[in-house]
């Protein structure tokens, strides 16, 4: 898979990386568990739960910015310039590729089980296709590559120290 090989590519910016394994959840992985966890018909019990997530997702932005700015001083400065209309396309792309990703879902959860492969095979190819793409910021990558932290163990620590708490973000439903 596309994403585990670029994984040993140390020419690439942390925010490739980043992208590069959401591509494959969101456009490959997600639509398959959806459409197995909820076959046929069921798959329209998800639904809420799956735009749920959407805002979640976007509650998070803020956050995982700040993480990227800790290990990027080229990002911070971006996200200094141009935070607001960031964040709008940011959180457009993810509804875009959640849709999408909701389409492809039930359109396997509603295929006989005999189609599944061909869909998933299919899927699996543009997925590599989109990948690709994220390979290939040009300049903007370059520069956010050049200027950011190369240590590994420290740029995990870095974005896992931002772990969210849920509780904070679930409205309680009583």
């Amino acid at each position: 898979m596309l994403k585990f090989d670029e994984a040993r590519n140390d020419n690439h910016c942390v925010l490739q990386h980043l992208l590069l394994g959401m591509n494959a959840h969101i456009h490959l992985d997600l639509g398959i568990a959806a459409a197995r966890t909820a076959p046929g018909s069921a798959i329209e019990g998800l639904r809420g739960d799956f735009e749920t997530i959407n805002a979640v997702l976007a509650s998070l932005l803020p956050e995982v910015e700040s993480e990227l700015a800790g290990i990027s001083p080229a990002f911070a400065t971006a996200l200094d310039h141009g935070k607001a209309v960031g964040e709008k396309i940011v959180n457009a792309a993810m509804t875009l590729a959640r849709s999408d990703a909701w389409h492809f879902a039930t359109t396997l959860a509603h295929a006989p089980r005999t189609e599944w492969a061909s869909h998933i095979d299919h899927r699996d190819r543009s997925t590599h296709e989109l990948a690709g793409g994220l390979l290939h910021l040009g300049p903007v990558g370059v520069l956010l590559h050049r200027h950011e932290s190369k240590d590994v163990r420290r740029n995990i620590a870095a974005i896992a120290d931002g772990e969210f708490d849920l509780t904070r973000i679930v409205t309680d439903p009583g």
